[in-house]
């Protein structure tokens, strides 16, 4: 990419996919292609509510397609070293068949689980000054506890 842009957004969890040395890569890249001033929004799960209370999985995603259901599993194992191995795993769901239930894919991912202090430090090192923190898209108070969602507003 050339020229400047007058935003970004970040969004689906993405940026667990970066270790610290990724994340500052990319931070400063992102700092390098936006305007002054220009806003940026990120969105992550809240990875302090992961860890801190070992959620294991994620709420079931079930699709209708025209002679079966496609079910989307995501389950995870929070670690002690702030990781998260995640599982996502695509089921084939047919009512009534035999068998009912046929894992389709299903893989391991481990994920950086980027706690609320950890994004805003890489933010800040990376030129990023933080304006909110919301606990989801329509800019709920983020709690560490109940937030499903860590959403950062931050300006270059």
């Amino acid at each position: 990419m050339s020229g400047r842009f007058g935003g970004a957004i970040a969004l689906g969890n993405g940026l667990p996919h970066l270790f610290a040395e990724g994340m500052a890569r990319f931070l400063s890249g992102l700092a390098g292609l936006l305007l002054p001033g220009s806003p940026v929004l990120f969105q992550l799960l809240n990875y302090d509510r992961i860890l801190d209370q070992r959620v294991t999985s994620l709420p079931l995603n079930v699709r209708e397609d025209d002679a079966e259901r496609v079910v989307f599993l995501r389950l995870m194992d929070p670690r002690p070293d702030g990781t998260v191995l995640f599982n996502p795993t695509t089921l084939r769901w047919r009512p009534g068949e035999e068998p009912p239930v046929e894992v389709v894919t299903g893989k391991n991912v481990v994920l950086k689980a980027w706690r609320r202090a950890e994004l805003e430090a890489a933010l800040a090192v990376a030129g990023f000054r933080v304006e909110a923190v919301f606990g989801g898209m329509k800019r709920e108070g983020w709690d560490v506890a109940a937030s499903s969602d860590t959403v950062v507003l931050a300006r270059r």
